[in-house]
């Protein structure tokens, strides 16, 4: 996905500020983003940033999932750090979200920093390999 790409929410559209390349992997409940950093803007250092989603599912050239609040980001100096806790927190008791969508955001969000921190597959390296 190159600079410019433009992506599509339920709330808003906006043009992708840097290069990318998501991964939507059949049957897992995770969404990476891989993303260059040289000359990004500062707000946006994030080397890595993963959705907890639904699985995905295709329709054609077109994929949906849910978002599930929380989410993983890898920092420009390697930092691992879990974002929106409060969200789902809060999401939990405003939407009632059924125990087992949380557990599933939960599970998925652990597994993802484990994958980060031990170097697994496609988060040690191959993710930032598919980049245009």
């Amino acid at each position: 996905m190159p600079a410019g790409t433009v992506q599509t929410k339920p709330s808003h559209s906006y043009a992708s500020r840097t290069d990318a390349t998501m991964l939507f992997a059949d049957g897992v409940p995770a969404t990476p983003s891989f993303r260059r950093v040289e000359g990004a803007p500062s707000s946006r250092r994030y080397r890595a940033y993963v959705d907890m989603t639904t699985p995905p599912v295709w329709d054609g050239d077109t994929v949906a999932m849910v978002d599930l609040d929380l989410d993983v980001v890898v920092t420009t100096d390697g930092e691992v750090r879990v974002l929106d806790e409060d969200e789902l927190a809060a999401h939990r008791v405003l939407y009632d979200y059924p125990d087992d969508v949380v557990a599933l955001a939960e599970q998925s969000c652990a597994d993802v920093v484990e994958a980060f921190r031990t170097g697994r597959e496609p988060y040690a390296s191959v993710g930032w390999s598919w980049l245009p």
